[in-house]
């Protein structure tokens, strides 16, 4: 297989990776871009081309977020939602047994929570950039009355929006590496 079959084989999960730590599609594709230009330069092929590929965009994706910092940008994080905390969902009478059951949601959101406890994406990602001013956290809107869940919500998207300006408008020394809700920290 060559480097290019290589690459774009790899090129959904390298994607995935900066998306999940930049939170915005141009930079992403950038990153994924910078990467191959790296991967092509390089004089060696490596061991694994995987590996090598998800640690340069890893790098590439933080060093993008460091530089953000420099220009007084904000980073927030991403949506999870308690229904994917293993904590919360094992308690019979923890807030997610009072949701509809969903075949698809509630695993896709313990999935998004695994990779980022279990992987330690968000934790890792939060104490490395904490020194350069920069907070990672998860939010949790709570149970929005959207479509996906046929306008059984109780919030309003305002109401579940709350949370991602509270963590948006956090100051330096505010917390990281964590999972908020609107009442406070939820479980991974």
């Amino acid at each position: 297989m060559t480097r290019t079959e290589e690459f774009e084989q790899l090129r959904p999960l390298l994607f995935s990776i900066a998306y999940r730590i930049l939170g915005s599609v141009t930079e992403a594709e950038d990153a994924v871009q910078e990467t191959w230009l790296r991967y092509e330069l390089s004089p060696t092929r490596p061991a694994s081309a995987k590996a090598f590929l998800s640690a340069v965009v890893t790098r590439i994706s933080v060093d993008v977020l460091r530089s953000a910092r420099l220009r007084r940008e904000e980073y927030v994080g991403h949506v999870s939602s308690a229904a994917g905390s293993l904590t919360l969902t094992s308690d019979p009478d923890g807030p997610p047994a009072a949701l509809p059951t969903s075949a698809a949601y509630a695993p896709s959101k313990t999935a998004l929570n695994a990779l980022n406890a279990l992987n330690a994406l968000t934790v890792h990602y939060a104490n490395e950039l904490r020194k350069n001013g920069i907070l990672i956290n998860a939010a949790d809107p709570g149970y929005v009355d959207t479509e996906i869940n046929n306008h059984s919500g109780y919030l309003t998207a305002a109401q579940g929006a709350a949370v991602l300006v509270r963590l948006t408008t956090l100051g330096a020394d505010g917390p990281t590496g964590g999972l908020f809700s609107e009442d406070g920290p939820v479980p991974w």
